[in-house]
């Protein structure tokens, strides 16, 4: 249960970075076993020979799945919608993703150097 401010705070930081690794994870990568490729196809998306986006459909599943601030956008009302009925559930769930985020952020960064 989220009882103090710092609980918020530390909420919304596991969800921001949660949010933003499952956006980018159905825009731009294959996922396991390329479930987020299929689903891309699905909508209509064609991919070069990696699996990376090259063509998106002129819909409004098109234009979803071509901007990440558009999709992470509706992730986050989906996890914000989730942690009101299920605070503790929610933070534990998105954990694995928050420290993927990170993880990410600090291999990026790493390389630079």
């Amino acid at each position: 249960m989220l009882t103090s401010i710092l609980d918020y705070v530390f909420a919304m930081l596991i969800i921001g970075c949660a949010t933003w690794r499952l956006s980018h994870m159905v825009l731009f990568e294959g996922g396991p076993f390329d479930f987020f490729i299929e689903i891309r196809e699905e909508i209509g998306i064609e991919h070069d020979v990696d699996g990376s986006p090259l063509v998106y459909p002129d819909s409004l599943f098109g234009s979803l799945f071509s901007c990440l601030s558009c999709m992470s956008m509706w992730v986050a009302i989906g996890f914000i919608i989730v942690l009101l009925i299920f605070p503790t559930l929610t933070i534990v769930l998105s954990m694995p993703f928050a420290v993927s985020a990170i993880a990410v952020m600090i291999d990026t960064n790493a390389q630079k150097y």
